[in-house]
């Protein structure tokens, strides 16, 4: 909070006890402006960017906005995030990728799918989300068998090789398969190999419809589908 008080979001000296206890919102990105993916900025005080910076932001209904400069205002206003419309647009949004993309798989092929929406599947190649500050958990369907498993990102020397016993459906990986950020992280089994793509979902997001946006936003559709089957 003391990093975005002392940048842009004009908050004169620190925040008020009102600042600190209102809805905070989580920024997706930010352009030309000393914020990273996962902080988080108060909804009440306003937002003031200069011509060339931009961000974006989430609220805890799921509600994203973007905002560029020149702007001077509230981030996002109180219409805006308490929009009641926005859980049904992400559900709507999310069966319609997965039925463009087959992610999930289910209706037409029957393909086994975890349960538990955070669950890394490495049946396939494609983008997954983890939670950040918690192990990774890979999961396969087919559990008949050891499994040497090789895991490697895609731009570096790191590589181990672990045994998957056979009635795991779950493997721990090692908290290391993360230090390539932005790396992919590649899964390989005798027979094949996938290449996933993990997106850190951060602590900061204080809701579940607010992971669910995130999740759909950066591209996890199928975890997505499965955390949206546990909402109310």
């Amino acid at each position: 909070m003391a990093l975005v008080a002392a940048v842009t979001v004009g908050l004169n000296g620190g925040l008020s006890a009102r600042a600190q206890s209102a809805t905070t919102l989580v920024v997706i990105s930010a352009t030309d402006m000393p914020l990273k993916q996962g902080d988080v900025i108060p909804a009440d005080q306003p937002l003031h960017l200069t011509d060339g910076q931009a961000i974006s932001l989430i609220g805890p209904s799921g509600r994203i906005v973007e905002r560029s400069g020149p702007f001077s205002g509230l981030p996002m206003s109180d219409a805006e995030e308490s929009d009641d419309a926005v859980l049904d647009s992400l559900h709507l949004l999310i069966r319609k990728r997965v039925a463009d993309t087959g992610d999930m798989g289910v209706t037409r092929s029957f393909r086994i799918e975890p349960q538990d929406p955070w669950l890394v599947d490495v049946s396939s190649s494609g983008t997954r989300c983890v939670r950040e500050g918690e192990p990774v958990e890979l999961w396969r369907a087919d559990t008949s068998e050891d499994l040497t498993v090789s895991l490697s990102t895609g731009d570096g020397p790191w590589k181990t090789c672990t045994t998957w016993s056979a009635g795991e459906a779950r493997l721990t990986a090692p908290p290391s398969v993360l230090t390539g950020e932005g790396a992919p992280l590649i899964v390989s089994v005798p027979g094949g190999q996938a290449e996933l793509n993990l997106q850190t979902l951060p602590s900061s997001l204080s809701t579940d419809v607010a992971r669910l946006a995130w999740m759909v936003h950066v591209g996890c559709d199928g975890q997505a589908a499965r955390l949206a089957r546990r909402l109310p």
